[in-house]
């Protein structure tokens, strides 16, 4: 509790601004400051320890103990008392809780402070920190209503409610920066698939991912949050999204009239990419786990968490939702429209009456190639068929060259 000052200066930050009407050698204010002491320790709801004394009451005890009578009326005769009981070896807890204008607690006094020591655990749980808070609060405004002129206002300092007010900021703050990265992820998803109910399942299984990592670095392993761990959580984000998008995406593209088939179609084409993916990361992260910096050894648990976690969910959660609730057909798709001019865009070509037609021999290497591939399906979102015609034409003479022409028919069977 601090008494003398109105802040920092506007054009300085690490300056003091003092309040010019406190005065610490008034009688009211030598009263106040020990009343306030002694009115903190008997509310049993502000949880004051008394293993620690404030300045106040040992200066009093000093002066009684000396023959005077406190609170000492001469302001001259409280500064040089004041002097006298800072020289005392007992005096040495209570260096920095008195400033004076001069050297050595001479002359009047720029601020002073009561340090209380308060029974509540600073790592405990914010909602039982925030009550003790809001209690010293109206403490604090209770006191200051009915303060002297030369006491001014009482201001409430305190470590603990700094490092409050910067883990909530933290935590808000976290909180934002994560949900714009899976808007963000989820709006990049849907524009690589196109398709809206995969975009929503990778990001599903992101979250999940995350919420997982969280509760094992902070409860398994337990670290506390702080800057590194909310940085963190938006970089986990972007290192979630590799092996469900990959399986997502092979899904999306892979053939197959039912999810069934799509998904046992993905596993084989992308499957083992990304476990051999999967098993280099974590691998190479396991390297970092016996390190003895800390910050080394926090970084290699949490990409051999994420890696690990990640990979796990990819099978065990983003596969079987593809096979229970996975679109197929043109469900989710969010530009159909587009799916169709850029199929038309195909190229079709034909040999005209005017064009000269390929020579015989090349003819029949045409031919030799094409038996292999007509009529199949070259991928999954269109089917290109190849029809070989060769024709004589009737005014040609026999031994004219055949001509060929070959026809390539782009026609979309999506599903």
């Amino acid at each position: 509790l601090t008494w003398g000052l109105n802040g920092h200066q506007v054009y300085n930050t690490s300056a003091p601004d003092y309040n010019s009407m406190f005065d610490l050698f008034a009688p009211e204010t030598q009263a106040w400051l020990l009343e306030t002491c002694q009115l903190a320790r008997a509310q049993e709801e502000l949880m004051v320890r008394d293993e620690l004394m404030c300045w106040i009451e040992g200066f009093k005890n000093f002066v009684n103990l000396a023959g005077g009578i406190f609170p000492v009326e001469s302001p001259e005769l409280a500064s040089q008392a004041l002097q006298a009981f800072m020289h005392q070896d007992a005096a040495k807890a209570f260096y920095g809780d008195i400033s004076t204008s001069g050297l050595d607690y001479d002359g009047p006094a720029n601020f002073a402070r009561v340090r209380l020591k308060i029974n509540v655990a600073k790592n405990g749980n914010s909602s039982s920190r925030m009550a003790i808070r809001k209690r010293w609060e109206d403490f604090a405004k209770g006191r200051n209503e009915g303060a002297p002129a030369s006491v001014g206002v009482m201001l409430m300092v305190s470590s603990t409610w700094m490092q409050m007010e910067m883990e909530s900021k933290v935590v808000s703050s976290t909180m934002m920066a994560f949900a714009g990265s899976i808007t963000v992820s989820l709006l990049a998803v849907a524009l690589f698939t196109q398709n809206s109910i995969i975009a929503l399942y990778v990001c599903l299984n992101i979250v999940l991912v995350v919420c997982i990592l969280a509760g094992f670095l902070l409860n398994v392993m337990d670290y506390e949050f702080g800057v590194a761990e909310a940085i963190g959580a938006t970089i986990f984000v972007g290192l979630s999204v590799d092996y469900c998008l990959h399986l997502a995406h092979a899904y999306n593209e892979a053939p197959g009239n039912n999810s069934r088939q799509k998904i046992r179609q993905a596993l084989v084409v992308i499957g083992p990419s990304i476990l051999g993916g999967a098993s280099t990361t974590i691998v190479g992260t396991a390297f970092l786990l016996p390190c003895r910096i800390l910050l080394f050894q926090k970084l290699g648990w949490s990409l051999f968490a994420n890696s690990t976690v990640s990979i796990l969910l990819t099978f065990s959660f983003l596969c079987p939702m593809l096979i229970i609730l996975g679109p197929t057909g043109r469900q989710g798709d969010l530009c159909p429209c587009l799916r169709r001019s850029l199929s038309k865009a195909g190229t079709s070509r034909v040999y005209a009456s005017d064009e000269p037609s390929p020579r015989a021999d090349d003819a029949e290497s045409y031919v030799d190639m094409v038996p292999e591939v007509t009529g199949q399906t070259l991928r999954s979102d269109s089917t290109f068929r190849l029809d070989v015609q060769t024709n004589k034409s009737d005014s040609a003479a026999p031994e004219a060259p055949e001509a060929l022409a070959v026809a390539v028919v782009a026609s979309e069977t999506r599903g």
